[in-house]
């Protein structure tokens, strides 16, 4: 029985609201889904503990997880970390401290400022408590709260020049997001994913801007291995539709536990739409590396579970595969 044997190890929860991790898991006890690993990008969620001990009132496991990104042969790299102590990451300052935070917040202003948006004009009293937020340090996911914050705020006309000088990036944004339930009926939004997407995606002018001025932003792929193995956890490469083979050999090579084969809408390696080789997962198997993936639910925008088109399904056996490979580490 698909449905009552699911899992879901890509989940996305707002660091800042409780409320929003604790929707992923009564989403998932209502769905019938056993175990969540649940994300915030670039830190550990500061309520982890009070989150597992929910998910345990409600009959579902969830994992510790952080979303984050290192550079192979100067390609940018998804990585994916599941079941690590908490503790231990957060006591290395693995991912972005607070004071980190602080520093590439105001790089990121910073480079918005120079392209000509002014956040001195910004009225609405959220958006003002959220920009304090995140030049406070508080936000792992600073970049798209900046996009969200000008895409809000109707004076600034840079918005309209930007969408009218790349107008193939904003009609991309609108076939993809258009089928989106959460974005399809929110211009707003729409246009804070283009901004992002324009200036803050790997390699893009903003993400090259910050990069270049703080040498801390993006780990080393063998420490980030090595301290979420120390912290008794597992890593795994993350390709979102991008395979690289040369990427996967010297992940291989450092000590990688896995592959995410499931992402958003489908199977990574269905045969019609095949973006990991079929080798790659059947050699998995043979060396018991993990296959997990997940829906990439984030506040409604993939359903949990399903992902986009209610058609990825994680069997439960993928926890018992997790678990297993986590008491290796302990």
């Amino acid at each position: 029985n698909k449905i009552n044997s699911r899992v879901d190890f890509r989940t996305h929860a707002n660091p800042l609201e409780f409320e929003s991790g604790r929707h992923v898991v009564d989403m998932a006890s209502s769905n019938g889904i056993k175990a969540v690993s649940i994300f915030a990008r670039e830190q550990v969620l500061p309520y982890y503990r009070e989150l597992i001990d929910y998910g345990l009132k409600n009959e579902v496991e969830v994992f510790t997880g952080v979303e984050t990104l290192s550079i192979i042969n100067d390609k940018p790299v998804e990585l994916i970390c599941i079941g690590f102590d908490p503790k231990k990451i957060i006591s290395e300052n693995l991912f972005s401290s607070r004071k980190s935070n602080m520093k590439i917040a105001k790089l990121q202003k910073d480079f918005l400022e120079l392209k000509g948006f002014d956040f001195s004009r910004i009225q609405n009293p959220e958006d003002k408590t959220m920009l304090s937020f995140v030049m406070s340090g508080t936000v792992g996911e600073k970049a798209i709260r900046f996009c969200q914050i000008l895409a809000r705020d109707d004076s600034q006309s840079r918005m309209s020049d930007l969408i009218i000088e790349n107008a193939e990036l904003w009609k991309k944004v609108l076939e993809i997001y258009s089928k989106v339930d959460s974005y399809k009926d929110d211009p707003l939004k729409m246009k804070a994913k283009f901004l992002y997407l324009l200036y803050f995606d790997v390699k893009k002018e903003g993400f090259e801007y910050v990069s270049d001025r703080f040498d801390e932003y993006i780990p080393n792929i063998g420490t980030l291995i090595s301290t979420i193995h120390d912290a008794n956890g597992v890593i795994l490469y993350s390709p979102e539709g991008d395979f690289n083979s040369e990427i996967w050999d010297k992940l291989l090579a450092e000590d990688i536990d896995g592959i995410m084969g499931w992402h958003g809408a489908s199977l990574g390696f269905e045969s019609e739409r095949r973006d990991i080789p079929i080798e790659v997962i059947k050699a998995c198997v043979r060396k018991k590396l993990l296959i997990l993936g997940g829906s990439d639910f984030n506040n409604g925008d993939w359903r949990l579970g399903s992902g986009l088109d209610n058609k990825l399904y994680m069997n439960k056996r993928r926890l018992d595969d997790l678990n297993r490979k986590l008491l290796q580490r302990q």
